[in-house]
């Protein structure tokens, strides 16, 4: 039997709810995806990275039913978790660091479909922008589910500059490579990206005009 024709039966036994399938699905994949995880985020700690890849795994297997086959590997399928968790485990740490005291202790901003914080005011006086946000929510889902099947260079810097938002310092510092650098490789991981999303309908829209 060969390892696709495995995977295949584990995943038919965990999406029939048996419990042995999913076991079998996390042993195998669990320090795959560890090692994407520790790839993608070099400057979390191991135990950090063990906790995200705890996290993702839950999900992945919780909302297993949701696989689909003709979509994409199951191994690109589980590592959109791990983005996924890498990413709010950055914004909750990063919210917690930005907090004093007095502030921890009240509610949680609301936020809006890309989990930017929004203030009574914006929600009240600004329609135009909460409508363009939702639209736009589709489209990161989309960034989302692509960015685990392209190659980990390309990975990195999109979730970096774009995913978390961070500058090219910032990142440059973190990848050990110069500025310039950083904009070359991210110039040409986001063309990458823009011509893997081009038949996504949810990004019809958005790449229709642009020729990059």
């Amino acid at each position: 039997m060969s390892s696709d024709d495995l995977d295949d039966d584990l995943i038919r036994a965990a999406q029939a709810g048996q419990d042995h399938a999913s076991a079998f699905l996390v042993s195998r994949y669990g320090p795959l995806v560890l090692g994407y995880c520790r790839d993608l985020a070099p400057d979390l700690s191991d135990a950090d990275c063990e906790c995200i890849v705890e996290i993702a795994i839950e999900t992945a297997v919780r909302k297993i039913d949701r696989f689909d086959p003709n979509r994409g590997r199951f191994g690109s399928w589980i590592r959109g978790f791990v983005l996924n968790a890498v990413r709010d485990w950055r914004r909750g740490h990063a919210r917690l660091d930005s907090l004093d005291d007095d502030e921890r202790r009240g509610p949680e901003p609301a936020t809006d479909a890309l989990g930017i914080p929004m203030t009574g005011e914006s929600k009240a006086t600004d329609p135009d922008g909460e409508a363009s946000r939702a639209r736009l929510a589709p489209v990161l889902e989309a960034v989302l589910e692509t960015l685990p099947k392209m190659r980990l260079n390309d990975q990195v810097i999109i979730a970096l500059r774009d995913v978390e938002g961070r500058g090219v310092e910032a990142t440059a510092a973190s990848l050990n490579i110069s500025p310039d650098a950083c904009r070359q490789r991210h110039h040409r991981a986001m063309k990458r990206l823009k011509e893997m999303l081009r038949t996504d309908p949810r990004c019809t829209f958005l790449l229709s005009g642009d020729d990059a």
